[in-house]
């Protein structure tokens, strides 16, 4: 292998690397504004549980 080959390779996988990452943080862009939405959601749910459960525990 010479160097020609080399950088060609290496430059190649940078690309697919570049490519990856783009990805990833796509990805994860789209899941934490998904996550953001809904994990609002969840702890409102989660505080309405809790009192529930706090007062029919409490009445009995």
């Amino acid at each position: 292998m010479d160097f020609s080959e080399t950088t060609r390779c290496i430059s190649s996988g940078l690309k697919d690397f570049c490519k990856y990452f783009i990805y990833i943080a796509t990805q994860i862009s789209l899941f934490e504004s998904i996550h953001f939405k809904y994990h609002i959601k969840f702890i409102d749910l989660v505080k309405s549980l809790k009192e529930d459960y706090y007062y029919e525990y409490s009445v009995e």
